[in-house]
């Protein structure tokens, strides 16, 4: 039986949504995004749209332009290969910690996450393979 799940906050929503549109490619980098057109658009105030944005930039994927609005970040390489780095640093010491306490479910999990990413990654969409890279970590 599967668990409740506490439904998203108009902000988790939000940011959601603009993280796919990012991902998806249907905001391009350097393209500006104000609070009153997301707002507008989404159907929602603009509280959740600015705290929505806030963590946006917290994660680098939009840059203040120091007028009014955002813009979408470029690419960064160094932002992944740091990314990466530490993934390299951290995963093993991790996966020997989850080794010794991992319940008697996690092979046939851990072949459905695995799965589910070859598919994500057979569809070509950069959407599907961030969400099955993060359901893998």
């Amino acid at each position: 039986m599967d668990t409740i799940r506490p439904k998203k906050t108009l902000t988790e929503e939000t940011y959601d949504i603009l993280v796919e549109a990012i991902c998806s490619g249907e905001l391009k980098p350097g393209e500006r995004l104000t609070q009153d057109e997301i707002a507008a658009r989404l159907n929602v105030s603009r509280q959740p749209v600015n705290s929505a944005i806030s963590i946006l930039k917290t994660n680098r994927l939009v840059e203040d332009t120091g007028r009014r609005g955002v813009v979408v970040a470029p690419i960064d390489p160094m932002l992944f290969a740091s990314i990466y780095e530490l993934r390299l640093a951290i995963e093993p010491f991790v996966l020997r910690l989850a080794a010794k306490r991992m319940p008697a479910t996690a092979a046939e999990e851990g072949r459905q996450i695995m799965a589910e990413g070859a598919e994500a990654l057979a569809s070509g969409s950069v959407r599907a393979v961030v969400d099955a890279d993060m359901h893998f970590h």
